[in-house]
């Protein structure tokens, strides 16, 4: 069972997380049940000291290969998905190489990346440095899976915003008219959700049948909005179209390596098919992220 002292990073929408201090680190899309024991000590990771371990569950947005064991059309392991990956190996992550949750515990100083929990090759020892659970499918209501992990013993928990949908390349292209432009109907409903999602974890936060839980909200919607609208302070240059492809609408299968146009210079693109960010986009949002993990945790 999680731990008392276990403080939880959620993302619903397209990222959730959960992590611990000392105990487990979790992560979590949807509804999850994190039930590992924590190993008797902390690692180290160079020279700092950090969390023993990292559980992920979710959607592809934190997916590191599970879908590669899932009888699913709904599929990344093959090229160019990976192609930034160490080796240039697709692994079943739905982006060009590492994913948040890699790069969480990486900034953790737990490992450099996340292994899926269906790999067949998974050691005994890599669940005591945490696996993830997350595949390409979404599910469950924020309060409800709030509740489930404060029932697994979970009481510090930081919530995250949801993203800004509707300025994919793939939402432009369906919902965002001639120019291409944000969907301003899907991102007012990010906002709307948003706001509602504060007023219920005030409310948990306030509810004195969960003693001890601490609930905090993060927004990440507005670091990636400005990422978007400011591309030249991060390094981007394309904004509207993904790496794979036309850059307009495709992702998972439709990504591959018959796919016409997919760009030379994946650092140039925020995102890398029609939904999922590429890697040095992920990195960015994860640098943000970890300004208030860390905060939290130390």
């Amino acid at each position: 069972m999680a731990s008392s002292e276990s403080l939880v990073i959620v993302f619903f929408f397209l990222l959730q997380l959960i992590v611990t201090t000392g105990p487990p680190l979790f992560f979590s899309k949807a509804l999850a049940i994190t039930m590992a024991p924590p190993p008797p000590e902390n690692v180290t990771f160079g020279n700092r000291r950090t969390s023993s371990a990292v559980f992920a569950f979710g959607d592809s947005i934190l997916d590191t290969g599970n879908n590669d064991h899932i009888a699913t059309l709904i599929k990344s392991n093959f090229p160019p998905y990976g192609r930034d990956f160490p080796g240039r190996i697709p692994t079943g992550r739905f982006s060009d190489g590492r994913l948040i949750s890699d790069f969480i515990v990486e900034n953790l100083g737990i490992k450099h990346f996340l292994p899926p929990y269906l790999d067949p090759s998974l050691q005994a020892e890599d669940l005591t440095m945490g696996v993830c659970f997350a595949s390409a499918f979404l599910a469950g209501q924020a309060s409800a899976f709030l509740r489930q992990l404060y029932g697994l013993g979970a009481r510090k928990i930081v919530h995250l915003s949801a993203l800004t949908t509707g300025c994919s390349p793939a939402f432009r292209t369906l919902l965002g008219g001639v120019q291409r432009q944000c969907s301003d109907e899907c991102n007012e409903l990010a906002v709307m959700f948003n706001e509602k999602l504060g007023h219920e974890i005030q409310r948990l936060n306030d509810d004195v049948s969960l003693p001890d839980l601490s609930v905090q909200f993060v927004d990440v919607y507005t670091p990636l909005l400005d990422i978007i609208r400011r591309p030249e302070n991060y390094g981007f240059v394309v904004t509207k179209e993904g790496c794979c492809g036309t850059g307009t609408i495709e992702f998972g299968f439709l990504c591959n390596r018959l796919s016409p146009s997919t760009c030379a210079d994946t650092s140039k693109y925020i995102f890398w098919n029609g939904l999922h960010p590429t890697e040095k986009a992920y990195k960015i949002l994860t640098s943000v992220i970890m300004k208030d993990i860390k905060k939290l945790l130390y």
